[in-house]
């Protein structure tokens, strides 16, 4: 699939209606790629941000506190049965799997449980409950990274009618993780890094 200029419209899509959850999923590479992220993202974005990335459970905390420094938005480690608000961004834990519920009251909640997997936090649950959720308006990004998970989450994500950006092997560490979510073709778009957040913004605001 060719590069998508950011600038330009959004790619075709099957949702109609503007994010309203952004999910982003990395591995090897994604400290640096999230962070350029976030940091060009507005303070006033009006959506919650979810990030799942594959590091060591006890880095993850100094990995959140890193982000805080140089991000406008207010950025916390996910915490269990927490209620997401919007213009938060939820980092997942490392020893944890994380997911989102609606609970009796109709509130959207963390749920954090053991992990299935070695590979953890798992992007494929974190994007799956995303899509459970909030349906066609999440938004699912998978960054550098190896391997494959996150292509069940984005493959989630576009069952329901959601939008998926993958970043491109040009700008990628490891084109891992991308490279077979655009093998399955369930990109809307592949992306440089730096085209990411500008197609965000985009994306959660038009109608």
């Amino acid at each position: 699939m060719p590069q998508v200029d950011a600038s330009l419209q959004p790619a075709p899509t099957t949702a109609d209606s503007p994010a309203k959850a952004v999910v982003i999923g990395a591995s090897t590479g994604g400290p640096s790629a999230v962070s350029a992220i976030l940091q060009a993202l507005p303070d006033t974005l009006a959506v919650p941000v979810f990030v799942g990335q594959h590091m060591s459970p006890n880095i993850i905390p100094e990995f959140v506190h890193s982000l805080s420094q140089g991000v406008g938005i207010t950025v916390q480690l996910a915490n269990q049965n927490e209620v997401i608000v919007t213009n938060h961004i939820y980092v997942a834990p490392g020893d944890m799997d994380t997911k989102l519920i609606l609970d009796p009251l109709g509130n959207l909640r963390i749920l954090l449980f053991p992990p299935s997997t070695t590979l953890t936090p798992s992007i494929d649950v974190l994007m799956a409950s995303v899509a459970t959720v909030y349906g066609a308006h999440s938004l699912g990004i998978i960054l550098t990274g190896m391997g494959v998970d996150g292509l069940e989450g984005m493959r989630a994500i576009k069952a329901v009618g959601g939008r998926t950006i993958v970043q491109d092997e040009a700008t990628s560490a490891v084109y891992g993780m991308a490279q077979a979510v655009n093998n399955e073709h369930l990109a809307d778009a592949v992306l440089p890094l730096q085209a990411i957040a500008e197609a965000i913004i985009s994306w959660s605001t038009a109608s």
